[in-house]
């Protein structure tokens, strides 16, 4: 049996198997286009899309609201909801803004969600990345001249000590070593 690759017209079939359905699918996409160019197909823009309810003689086309309600055209009527508030509810100079959509539904369907707001104790809590250290004219660093494994401690933190007083017990392979090559030429 033969381990060589076909060549010929087999190949360019089988890449044709390939590519066909890549070829169709731009051709109907190109169609698709060519025909809504020629009918002046269009999008519907932002007004159409938000839009929930009839058209009213009184609406806003460019915030797409009704204009009796349209807080941005008619300042006095944001003049008079920033009044409503209660004086402690914004800091001196704070900017007020508010969210304007063409009807409650409008909210909903854009995920918004309302609630009342209460009154309640908070404890005060700060978080914050942090590092220890210990006065430096207080501390010592211990260090053994051999490796090997601390099996006892016997000061705390604190711990006033001496020079020569025995603060831990290190087990160490080394240590063995030499002390039975010591005992060995004895």
């Amino acid at each position: 049996m033969s381990t060589e690759r076909f060549s010929g017209p087999a190949t360019f079939w089988s890449r044709m198997g390939r590519i066909a359905p890549m070829l169709i699918t731009f051709t109907v996409l190109g169609g698709a286009l060519w025909w809504g160019h020629h009918v002046s197909w269009t999008a519907p823009n932002r007004t159409q899309l938000a839009a929930t309810h009839e058209r009213h003689e009184d609406w806003c086309a460019e915030h797409s609201v009704p204009e009796s309600t349209c807080i941005l055209c008619k300042k006095d009527l944001m003049k008079a909801a920033i009044a409503a508030e209660p004086d402690d509810y914004r800091d001196a100079g704070e900017e007020v803004r508010f969210a304007h959509a063409a009807s409650a539904d409008s909210f909903a369907r854009a995920g918004v969600t309302t609630g009342t707001a209460a009154t309640q104790d908070v404890e005060p809590r700060l978080e914050a990345p942090a590092q220890t250290l210990y006065e430096p004219a207080l501390v010592t660093r211990v260090a053994v001249r051999l490796p090997g494994v601390i099996r006892w401690v016997g000061v705390r933190l604190g711990d006033r000590v001496e020079a020569g007083a025995l603060i831990a017990v290190v087990e160490s392979a080394a240590v063995g070593a030499a002390k039975a090559m010591l005992m060995r030429t004895l």
